[in-house]
């Protein structure tokens, strides 16, 4: 974890500017760091990510880097996730100058090749650190919340959409989605935007446990995930209407009032997100219906627990293991299996 912004992007500064004198190659600062640069960032920040469209040989990148943090006085030692082969993905993990052994965690750093959808830009104060853009971060922040199941995507989300507004940042959003159903034919142009729709879902199932190792409170994580719920029904309602399967899911889904889509919430909650997407095992709205009442009101008073202000990250995950159990059997006492 990254305690000392400043130091971090100095690091980082050190390392883009020895690639780049070295064999050319431009490195510009990705992830967590660059919304800090951006000055658009709402937690802790993990590691320095540096990458670059340019072919590179990854091991003589990470020479380069380590020479030069050895030369100012850092200790670097390699990272065992990030040590060598295939691809270009490499690590290092350093500390000081001027700190004491066990004084802070080491920093990470890792290098990787990666597409940039325009060009990156000067942050004043970092002449030699190019910086992704916004426009790069949120197409990678939209890319990495499919693929993954961690509380900064979605932290992260909210930002950009902060940033950009909501109706630019949607904008944005769809453009990336049917990029995406046009680069793949032969599938339902919905299909991307169900994808998203239920990976943005997932953010209900994020423990406050998840949101606490970012230094994210629990009256902030409910913000997130209010948040992200509604960028997912958005993403839902700018899908486009075919004849396909994946349409028909998401068409059926938006019929559902509120209230049936609140209890369908704490169903996905319960079950899993990715087994309640297969088609005929989206709930009907008669099951809904009759599971919302128990559903949603056992849900509500695990998340009055979870935002207590004298709650610990333990009490607020049971009760939301509390909330999934009592919303699962309100389905099962609904008929629905």
């Amino acid at each position: 974890m990254i305690w000392d912004v400043p130091r971090a992007l100095h690091a980082a500064e050190i390392a883009s500017a020895a690639v780049h004198e070295g064999i050319g190659v431009r490195l510009e600062l990705g992830g967590g760091l660059a919304l800090a640069a951006h000055q658009a960032l709402r937690r802790q920040v993990g590691d320095i990510n540096l990458m670059t469209e340019q072919a590179h040989d990854a091991d003589r990148v990470m020479e380069l880097i380590t020479s030069a943090l050895q030369f100012v006085g850092y200790e670097v030692r390699a990272d065992p996730v990030g040590a060598g082969g295939p691809g270009t993905y490499r690590a290092v993990q350093f500390t000081g100058p001027g700190q004491r052994h066990g004084e802070e965690p080491p920093i990470r750093l890792t290098t990787a090749r990666m597409p940039q959808y325009n060009d990156p830009v000067q942050v004043q104060g970092l002449e030699k650190l190019p910086v992704s853009s916004m426009t790069t971060l949120a197409v990678r922040s939209l890319q990495a919340v499919r693929g993954r199941f961690d509380p900064r995507d979605f932290v992260d989300l909210t930002m950009q959409e902060r940033h950009w507004g909501t109706r630019a940042f949607d904008k944005l959003t769809v453009q990336v989605l049917e990029r995406e159903a046009r680069n793949l034919p032969t599938q339902d142009p919905a299909g991307p935007f169900l994808r998203m729709h239920r990976s943005l879902a997932r953010v209900t199932r994020m423990p406050q446990t998840g949101f606490a190792g970012f230094g994210v409170a629990a009256e902030q994580a409910e913000e997130v995930r209010s948040a992200i719920v509604a960028m997912a029904e958005r993403v839902a309602r700018a899908a486009p209407e075919t004849e396909g399967p994946d349409s028909g899911v998401l068409q059926r889904l938006l019929v559902l009032p509120e209230s049936e889509r609140a209890a369908m919430r704490a169903w996905l909650d319960a079950q899993g997100i990715d087994a309640a997407y297969v088609g005929s095992r989206v709930p009907s709205p008669e099951q809904m219906s009759a599971a919302r009442s128990a559903a949603v009101e056992a849900v509500q008073a695990s998340r009055d627990r979870q935002t207590s202000a004298s709650a610990t990250p333990q009490q607020h995950d049971q009760a939301q293991q509390e909330g999934q159990q009592a919303a699962q059997s309100a389905s099962r006492d609904a008929g629905y299996r």
